[in-house]
């Protein structure tokens, strides 16, 4: 269940179906996904979203409105706020601090990086 949960997190996903899925009746679903996880199918559904849009936003420069819908939020401002709940900054601020991407493709940062070269001749 949690695999197939992962393989598409963009899709939304009710308890209910989740339970049907498995055959369960919702309420048994619901407490036998909590023993098994320690989180309800939605904490859990949304802690995976959060952390699929971390690392989206580490390795990739896509827009944080299309990593929004890629992990299943199509309200912008709602990702957003979920997102700084756990992380305690927006979107954009996790990419400026941890992004590796953005890093690589400024042209500051690859010249910032590299050593200031020395003049081999005295400058007049």
């Amino acid at each position: 269940m949690q695999a197939r949960l992962h393989a598409c997190l963009n899709e939304p996903h009710s308890v209910e179906h989740l339970a049907q899925s498995a055959a369960m009746h919702p309420r048994t679903f619901q407490r036998r996904f909590k023993e098994a996880t320690g989180l309800t199918a939605t904490e859990y559904i949304q802690a995976a979203r959060i952390a699929k849009a971390r690392e989206l936003l580490e390795l990739t420069n896509e827009p944080v409105a299309q990593i929004s819908r890629g992990v299943g939020y199509l309200d912008v401002s709602n990702f957003r706020r979920l997102f700084q709940r756990p992380t305690g900054v927006t979107p954009s601020e996790y990419r400026r601090r941890f992004g590796i991407a953005a890093r690589v493709s400024r042209p500051e940062a690859l010249s910032a990086s590299q050593p200031t070269r020395i003049r081999s001749t005295p400058s007049r």
